[in-house]
Order: C-alpha cells, then sequence, then structure tokens
C-alpha cells in the first residue's frame, strides 16, 4: 500500500529559469475533490518540494500561504522554487505550481498554466521555555469528542457522489457536523487519519489540514459546490504517535457566497497541531 507521505513526496528536476530549483510532483488519481485533485495533496507538496529545497533540518516549516487558483487533474505539475529570504534562524521560500488544468470531467485540458501559489516560512527552535503544547493547551471548553476519545467513535465511508473522492483514502470518524444536514450550526468536529495511520511528519500534517468538509456546509440542505481560495496554515506540534487527528472547524463569517473558516487539527492527548484559515466560496 503507497502512503500518504509516499504519494507527497516530491522528486528534485532541473531548475526553470528564474527560479532556484524545481521539483516534480505526480497528482495520483483518486483523489479528487470536485474537477480536480484535493487541496491537500497540493498544499503537502509545496511542503515537501520546500523542505528538500531548504535541506537544512534545523529549520522546519513553521507556515504556509497558498492560493489555489485552478483544478489540477492527476499526473505530473512542477513546482518552481525561490529562496526570498535566508536568515541565520528562518528561511522564506515562494513556490509556483504549474499544470494543465482540470476540465469538468477532470481530464487535463490547455497548455500548462500557474494552478497554486505558496510561501512557506521555516524556522529554528528558539526560546525552549515558551511550549504551551506541552501543557495540554486545549480549547474551552475542550470539545467532548477529545476527552472521549477515537476509538469511541465508529469509522463512516462516504459515499461515492456525495463526499469528495479524495475521502475514500482516508479513515473519517464523524462526530458532528454533517455536510448538507441544514441544521443550525457552523461546525463540525471528527477524527481523521490516513489508512496506515498518521506520520510524525509536517508534510502529512499540511496535507491532512484540509482533510475535512468545510463547516460552512453543514447548515446548507442539498448539495452545493463548493472552492477554495486562500489557504493560511500555521504547524504549531506534531503528533507523538500514529493515532487518527480530532478535527475542528468552524465558520467565522460569510457574506455574498465567500467564507472565512478556520480549521484545527488536535493530538489525541490534547495538543493543538495546526491552526487553518480558509477562504471558499459557495460557487452557486
Amino acid at each position: 500500500m503507497v502512503t500518504l507521505r509516499e504519494l507527497l513526496t516530491t522528486k528534485a528536476v532541473a531548475a526553470e529559469p528564474g527560479f532556484d530549483a524545481t521539483a516534480l510532483s505526480e497528482i495520483p488519481p483518486g483523489f479528487r475533490q470536485g474537477r480536480g485533485a484535493w487541496g491537500g495533496l497540493i498544499v503537502g507538496s509545496f511542503v515537501d518540494a520546500a523542505v528538500n529545497f531548504i535541506d537544512n533540518p534545523e529549520l522546519s516549516p513553521r507556515s504556509l500561504t497558498s492560493h489555489l487558483l485552478g483544478p489540477v487533474p492527476a499526473g505530473p505539475a512542477t513546482i518552481s522554487l525561490t529562496m526570498l529570504r535566508r536568515g541565520s534562524n528562518t528561511a522564506t521560500v515562494s513556490a509556483l505550481m504549474v499544470a494543465r488544468e482540470a476540465d469538468r470531467e477532470g481530464q487535463a485540458t490547455g497548455d500548462p498554466v500557474v494552478v497554486a501559489d505558496a510561501v512557506v516560512v521555516f524556522g529554528s527552535a528558539r526560546a525552549a521555555d515558551i511550549d504551551f503544547t506541552a501543557s495540554r493547551w486545549q480549547p474551552q471548553p475542550p470539545p467532548g469528542a477529545l476527552e472521549r476519545g477515537w476509538r469511541s467513535v465508529d469509522v463512516v465511508g462516504m459515499p461515492p457522489g456525495v463526499a469528495p473522492e479524495f475521502l475514500s483514502q482516508l479513515v473519517c470518524r464523524p462526530v458532528a457536523g454533517f455536510p448538507f444536514s441544514g441544521i443550525d450550526s457552523s461546525e463540525t468536529t471528527g477524527w481523521v487519519s490516513p489508512a496506515e495511520g498518521v506520520a510524525a511528519d509536517a508534510v502529512v500534517l499540511a496535507a491532512l489540514a484540509d482533510a475535512w468538509w468545510p463547516a460552512s456546509l453543514v447548515p446548507i440542505e442539498g448539495l452545493r459546490p463548493a472552492a477554495t481560495l486562500a489557504f493560511s496554515l500555521d504547524i504549531i506540534g506534531l503528533p507523538s504517535t500514529d493515532e487518527p487527528l480530532l478535527h475542528c472547524g468552524r465558520v467565522i463569517a460569510a457574506s455574498e457566497g465567500y467564507v472565512a473558516e478556520v480549521r484545527e487539527l488536535w493530538s489525541p492527548d490534547g495538543r493543538l497541531l495546526t491552526l487553518n484559515q480558509q477562504t471558499m466560496v459557495i460557487i452557486r
């Protein structure tokens, strides 16, 4: 079985003119989200390419900002990287993904264009006495799902034609907030992991930050297409076990079909691992 981490691995190739490095990403079939690939594959590939480009184990990815500009089909995509700044304890990398866009059937069409961009910020470990994750920083009040644990929640298969294709590749244990429920709530919670378990790796964590459905779909009745326009991710810590992670998502505001949503991943022992804000659009 190919693991999620292996799917996110990029390969260095000859640099494109005007860039410092270029990596080749292979978007696998079976991971569509609408017309194009699951956004987690895109942002995870950006992080992997940037980690390889930096090539310094003392610098860890701390933050990513990305724009998903067009639907990416299965197949090859190139990531061109530029070092924006390298300091003694930080580094900032800009990346562009180029591929042919996906048509309405998800097939590659037209000439290659920029389909996504990202800025990845790296930093070394600094003040060791500032570590709130070690003291079990929890939301107030803690979600009941975190107290009960993932073993108390059944795995739910994601029905094809309703759920995005990529969710069938993951193990989902929904707790609350199902999409298209038509209820008076804009929150969703559940446990998620790849079939092989969660790797203690920033690349996998970046992908899983985008693994759950949007909270904005919970109060909607009937299927409605949605897309992510902007993606911002803070990586606060790494999981210490291969157990599922708790996703908590909530809508901050929505207007004219545009939605600001905050999404979190928590470890089973109550540590906040990622904080992700997305700007989404309900297409129609």
